[in-house]
């Protein structure tokens, strides 16, 4: 799935669904793009042992933040964004197609949990807003997990 979100004049990103669906249509390379995710995930937030990429945020073809999820069980979620392009809304958009895909699976199994680590803390009061409390804290992550 691809959507363009125009953020300026002058500036446009595409969003590009890289996971879990098999009629991925795009003009990018879909192995090249999770290769960046996975770039920019290693270089500015190491955390995910156990998540795929799902959704990228592109800026001229280049990856410019990420999404990760679990395939299975618990959904677990967490968003990169290259530090030149924080504070222009990737990650809430990031989050906000991940909490709709959580939804999704919420659907066929209402017992799964949906936890995000969070290492920015800006981000904390934002997921917050969303319904996120703070379930365990260290020095360098906040794992928050959704409440209804």
């Amino acid at each position: 799935m691809k959507r363009i979100r125009q953020l300026s004049r002058n500036a446009t990103l595409d969003y590009i669904n890289v996971g879990f669906e098999d009629d991925f249509d795009s003009d990018y390379d879909t192995g090249d793009l999770v290769e960046q995710a996975y770039t920019l995930a290693q270089e500015y937030f190491n955390v995910l042992s156990n998540k795929e990429p799902y959704e990228v945020a592109l800026d001229n073809g280049e990856v410019v933040g990420a999404s990760f999820v679990t395939e299975y069980g618990d959904f677990e979620f967490d968003v990169v964004v290259h530090p030149s392009h924080r504070r222009k809304g990737i990650a809430k958009e990031l989050i906000r197609n991940a909490v709709q895909e959580f939804d999704f699976r919420s659907e066929a199994d209402p017992e799964i949990v949906m936890q995000v680590d969070v290492v920015n803390p800006d981000m904390v009061n934002y997921m917050n807003s969303l319904g996120f409390v703070i379930k365990e804290q260290t020095k360098d992550h906040v794992i928050m997990e959704f409440e209804e």
